[in-house]
């Protein structure tokens, strides 16, 4: 399957990438999707190849906006038991966990390991996120839990039906989501990829190798 580069500019000017204290630098072929983060672009869509660094991008992103806004956030991966071997339980090049790593400096309390969730500090002193993690296969659950933040991971594999639980939530709360996935034929991001792409509030990137 041979996919062509889709690039779309959504909302007003496009600012300059900042990297605050908080975040993770981009590598330069990141920028492009980095700016749409950057501007809280409501809707993004990343397919990309394996090697592009996109749960990296996300956790940043995720720890930014966790950061600015006290709210909760959710990310997804396709099933649960997938979530706590490759993300909650997974350890990073320094041996400790991956996520301690990513959000240490200002996780709050200690991390609940049957939910799979932390809550960080935020810029409102006092306040705090709530950060969850997840599969796809759990969304019926999501009904009345109104996270702000969504980042599905590896949606290519995650189960579709998930959006039609996370869509009416995002409209009652004016939230934000991303999808992030590799490209694997015509499945369901591949027909996201051609529904969106240039439609206002949306950021679409097929980056292939």
């Amino acid at each position: 399957m041979v996919y062509r580069v889709h690039r779309s500019v959504r909302i007003g000017a496009m600012p300059a990438v900042t990297i605050p204290q908080l975040g993770w630098i981009p590598r330069p072929y990141q920028l492009p999707v980095a700016r749409d983060l950057e501007a809280c672009v409501p809707n993004v869509l990343v397919i990309c190849h394996r090697r592009f660094g996109k749960t990296e991008l996300m956790l940043s992103d995720l720890k930014r906006r966790a950061w600015k806004k006290p709210a909760n956030y959710m990310y997804l991966m396709p099933q649960t038991e997938q979530v706590r071997k490759t993300m909650w339980n997974d350890r990073g090049k320094s041996g400790q966990r991956r996520l301690i790593e990513m959000f240490g400096d200002i996780m709050v309390g200690p991390m609940k390991e049957q939910e799979m969730a932390f809550e960080v500090r935020t810029r409102e002193g006092g306040q705090t996120s709530r950060i969850l993690f997840t599969g796809s296969d759990n969304h019926r659950s999501f009904r009345g839990g109104g996270a702000y933040g969504w980042y599905l991971d590896e949606w290519d594999y995650c189960d579709p039906q998930a959006l039609s639980t996370i869509r009416p939530i995002l409209v009652e709360n004016g939230g934000f989501i991303r999808f992030l996935t590799t490209p694997r034929g015509k499945n369901h991001a591949y027909h996201m990829m051609h529904e969106f792409e240039g439609m206002p509030g949306w950021g679409v990137h097929c980056l292939p190798v």
